[in-house]
């Protein structure tokens, strides 16, 4: 499962994008700010050694020499007439008032030696002590404030770089969803690249910026918390790194083991609240068969059981918080006691400053060893995110232009569905050897018992969805062999299936074509009678709608989509009538609408209006996968008592409606 994990994740963001662009940018001010971290630690030894030593400095007879010369910068010379013999005391000088000087003595044979040192000469105000703590104290300020705003960008950094890892993958995502999306049909697909563009997009972009900024900033942080410690004092950091790794195995043992018994009793919980859930839903039953003393036996139970499982887990918890803090304390108080020891012997360099100093590297430790384990998880959750949005990018199209497909020409004759088969992944077969012919210049209304198949069919006719079998013809060419290009030029669908764009009317209407005029525009909505409600807009044609815009209702958006498709001009017009009702002014509208359009086109209609199928040259009545009667409207009502059920079901006053169907979809 890991190894998958890491591999998803190095799939969306790939170990090299460390090195480049503004993760780059963020690894480099993550490590300059923990060498700021560092430079700060430092800092604050240097105050604390010389608010200890107030700057006096005590010298051993031994290291005389060594000492002028760390203090005057030049070696010591013997005197012209020869050595003289030094009194036999154990202290030669005292130094009172030294500033950096305890601090450059005291750090002579460690690797900060040679830095106090330069300082300490480079600077005058170094050596006294009232400008040492000043500058110190100054120092510390700058370095603070530099380290935040380190940091800051270094998170602004990998943040840009998880945005652009994201809108890499919604650039893919979009040219996926029009390649796959003509193909769905019940709008499952549709439901998940949302969740896909959103959801599974936005954890991918914090799963990569914390990786970004963690693992720019958290192992150099490490690192170099643990060479100072060592340059400090070595013995003592390996003798102190001993418990504080058995504590931390301990600690993160214990979170582990907690957090699985938390979740099998959560899971234990949720069922026994739902057992004593059953009673608040079932009243009438209880009151029905008189069972008032054995339910509250039952719930009394139930409750006592559920009681005192909660308090078994709030113990345990209270036991694992309390196994915690006294790991942590035990920790601590066997490290104080080790530098402790160190500090009461006079162990060589350790004073109560260096001391201070290697508790702050172990305190500023844990929390980048911390950041480091809890990366895993955020790696998981966004290792998912991709996975999923990976299986969508993976998927292969089921409609592609065939090599040398040709232009299609107009419909001249008639179009022709011979023995297709449409099988849907989602409900089954929905076409079975359908076999139809519209005639050119014919309005005809297709009706289905399953209203899936009369999507499939005119789905079908763009080539949106390919038959499983079967083939569909415009004239003598085959629809697959033409070019899709040319097919959808002369093939528009209009329906509010796909509500209009959060774009301006003209926007909607044009369909993003800019050599359209305005003039071209208003004429087409004239014709679908959309004209007169776009001008009572307070920005007409430029007024923006859908998300954030002016809300239409359904007869003006389906008005909208007609205006689109006259505009095309098309040889075959594919309307799908929205399933909400029209007002009545609507219904006025759009049949003169349609007394302009229909005329010298043909035209395939999924009707939701009783008007509609009456007006229509021809209805097939699709059952199914089949065509089970063809005619117009009257015949069929005559001679087909699968159609007089249908149509009685489906436009009666007194049908069922949808809050009357209950449990198995049957009305009662």
């Amino acid at each position: 499962m890991s190894q998958n994990v890491s591999e998803t994740f190095q799939r969306v963001f790939p170990r090299w994008a460390l090195f480049r662009g503004a993760a780059l940018g963020s690894v480099l001010c993550s490590l300059v700010g923990s060498i700021t971290l560092c430079l700060l630690l430092v800092d604050g030894f240097l105050i604390a050694d010389l608010l200890e030593s107030r700057g006096r400095v005590v010298v051993e007879v031994d290291d005389a020499e060594e000492f002028y010369e760390l203090r005057t910068g030049r070696p010591a010379e013997p005197p012209a007439d020869g050595p003289v013999p030094l009194a036999p005391v154990m202290l030669t000088e005292v130094v009172e008032d030294g500033g950096l000087l305890h601090a450059v003595w005291w750090s002579r044979s460690t690797p900060f030696g040679p830095v106090f040192y330069g300082l300490y000469h480079a600077i005058p105000a170094f050596q006294g002590n009232r400008t040492t703590l000043l500058i110190l104290i100054g120092a510390g300020v700058v370095l603070g404030l530099l380290r935040a705003g380190l940091l800051s960008i270094a998170r602004g950094l990998s943040d840009r770089a998880a945005l652009e890892t994201v809108t890499r993958l919604r650039r893919m995502l979009h040219r996926q969803a029009l390649r796959l999306g003509t193909a769905d049909l019940t709008g499952r697909d549709s439901n998940n690249i949302v969740q896909f563009f959103t959801e599974d997009c936005d954890r991918i972009r914090d799963g990569v910026a914390l990786f970004a900024y963690r693992i720019g900033r958290h192992p150099a942080k490490l690192v170099l918390l643990s060479a100072m410690a060592f340059s400090v004092q070595w013995l003592v950091t390996l003798q102190c790194l001993l418990p504080l790794a058995v504590c931390w195995f301990l600690f993160h043992r214990e979170r582990r083991r907690m957090a699985e018994t938390t979740r099998a009793a959560n899971a234990v919980a949720l069922r026994e609240i739902r057992l004593l859930s059953e009673s608040l839903t079932r009243a009438r039953l209880i009151r029905g068969f008189g069972m008032e003393q054995f339910d509250e036996q039952r719930f009394e139970q139930e409750l006592g059981r559920y009681q005192k499982d909660a308090t078994a887990l709030r113990k345990r918890q209270r036991a694992s918080r309390v196994t915690f803090r006294t790991l942590l304390i035990i920790c601590f108080a066997l490290v104080v006691l080790l530098i402790g020891i160190k500090v009461l012997a006079g162990a060589e360099g350790m004073t109560l400053a260096a001391a201070l100093l290697l508790l702050a590297i172990f305190g500023a430790m844990y929390r980048p060893a911390e950041m480091l384990i809890e990366l895993r998880r955020d790696r998981i959750a966004a290792a998912e995110a991709a996975d999923r949005v990976y299986r969508y990018l993976n998927r292969s199209p089921t409609v592609a232009q065939a090599v040398g497909a040709k232009f299609l020409q107009p419909l001249s004759d008639r179009i022709r569905f011979e023995s297709v088969s449409y099988k849907s992944p989602d409900r089954g077969l929905l076409l079975d050897r359908l076999d139809l012919q519209v005639f050119a210049g014919k309005f005809v209304a297709i009706v289905a018992t399953e209203p899936m198949a009369g999507r499939a069919i005119v789905d079908l006719l763009p080539r949106f969805i390919e038959p499983t079998s079967g083939r569909i013809r415009y004239d003598n060419e085959d629809t697959a062999w033409a070019t899709l290009e040319s097919l959808r030029a002369e093939t528009v669908i209009a329906s509010v299936r796909e509500q209009c764009f959060s774009y301006s009317i003209r926007e909607n209407i044009t369909a993003g074509r800019e050599e359209v005029s305005l003039h071209q525009v208003i004429e087409a909505a004239k014709i679908a009678r959309a004209h007169n409600f776009i001008q009572k807009l307070e920005q007409g044609y430029e007024t923006v709608i859908g998300a954030g815009g002016e809300d239409l209702n359904v007869g003006q958006q389906f008005r909208i989509s007609l205006a689109r498709a006259i505009l095309r001009d098309p040889a075959v017009l594919v309307i799908e009538e929205p399933e909400e009702p029209f007002d009545e002014d609507t219904k006025s509208l759009i049949d003169d609408a349609y007394k302009r359009i229909f005329p010298g086109r043909t035209v395939i209609m999924l009707p939701q209006r009783l008007s509609s199928l009456k007006k229509a040259d021809e209805v097939a009545l699709v059952h199914e996968g089949r065509v089970a009667g063809i005619g117009k409207h009257v015949d069929l009502i005559r001679r087909s008592p699968l159609y007089r059920h249908w149509e009685y079901v489906r436009y009666n006053e007194f049908r069922v409606t949808d809050s009357q169907v209950i449990g198995d979809g049957k009305p009662q």
